[in-house]
């Protein structure tokens, strides 16, 4: 896998973690405002990503692969857990464990979409000037 493809789907992927893990349980919150009991409000949001999964696998197959699965279904997975979560979040219905495990789940995504953005920069700085050549020097133990 090319450099540029792997850091698209770690991003992505560090999305839907943190759509999942983060979101997921506020929106659970918010689900048991409307009137849901706890654990079917546990099941919607844990099968959300799944059904997002689902929807967009086939949506990926319909419309002739125009991507490649591996970087378009993360994506889908990821809506789901982030609208339900964001509206818990938006209307103030998170528990204060559920912020800070949204908190704490932040900080390691954040670190890694930063290491992912400082590749990309070196990666577009490396192919900005290709007649430019790098010059190692090896002293093979000479002092």
């Amino acid at each position: 896998m090319e450099p540029d493809a792997r850091n698209r789907l770690t991003s992505q992927l560090v999305l839907l973690m943190w759509a999942a893990l983060g979101l997921g349980p506020i929106g659970a919150d918010w689900l048991e405002t409307t009137g849901l009991v706890e654990w079917p409000a546990v099941g919607a949001v844990a099968a959300a990503p799944l059904l997002g999964l689902l929807a967009g696998l086939a949506v990926w197959a319909l419309s002739g692969r125009p991507r490649p699965r591996a970087a378009f279904l993360p994506d889908w997975a990821a809506v789901p857990s982030l609208a339900i979560g964001l509206t818990g979040l938006v209307t103030g219905t998170a528990s204060r464990g559920h912020l800070f495990v949204l908190i704490f789940l932040t900080v390691p995504a954040l670190i890694i979409l930063l290491v992912v953005a400082i590749e990309l920069r070196n990666a577009g700085n490396r192919t900005r000037h290709p007649d430019v050549v790098q010059v190692t020097t090896d002293l093979g133990g000479m002092t």
